[in-house]
């Protein structure tokens, strides 16, 4: 017991002493910090993989509040995808994938989509998570004006 908790604490501070590698540039698929850990791809989704999507579809139609954005707006079709930049080391050591794209909504309106999708972020740090902003529906500006904090800076 003893020799195996000073084996645990050992690992744990040689993998602290290992210097992580921050990207200048873009990255390359493969080069996150808990690449292949946990996702079963070992990659974090293409921009248009259905998951985000139906992820993205999903959540604007759960917290959309009737009292402040329009009554039953609701995200018809995404289209027009396209990726704004991939990178690991800006700001943090994960593998973050931004993209943009058009989403048609029911009251006849196209809007600018802002999203990105960011490794070992999902439910305890598990798999991939993805963040949205769509420009004009951001009344709290949570994401800053304009989306700006879902784009790549």
């Amino acid at each position: 017991m003893k020799h195996s908790l000073l084996a645990l604490i050992g690992a744990v501070l040689f993998s602290l002493s290992i210097p992580l590698q921050a990207s200048a540039g873009p990255a390359r698929i493969g080069e996150g910090i808990f690449y292949g850990l946990f996702d079963s791809q070992g990659v974090i989704p293409e921009c248009t993989h259905p998951k985000l999507e139906a992820k993205i579809r999903k959540r604007f139609r759960r917290h959309t509040d009737p009292k402040v954005l329009e009554r039953g707006l609701v995200i018809e079709a995404i289209d027009h995808i396209a990726e704004s930049r991939y990178d690991i080391g800006n700001p943090s050591p994960l593998a973050r994938r931004y993209c943009h794209a058009r989403a048609h909504f029911n009251d006849d309106r196209t809007r600018t989509l802002y999203y990105f999708v960011e490794e070992s972020t999902g439910f305890v740090g598990i798999r991939w998570n993805v963040e949205f902003c769509i420009r004009g529906l951001d009344p709290w500006r949570v994401y800053d004006g304009r989306c700006r904090v879902a784009r790549p800076q």
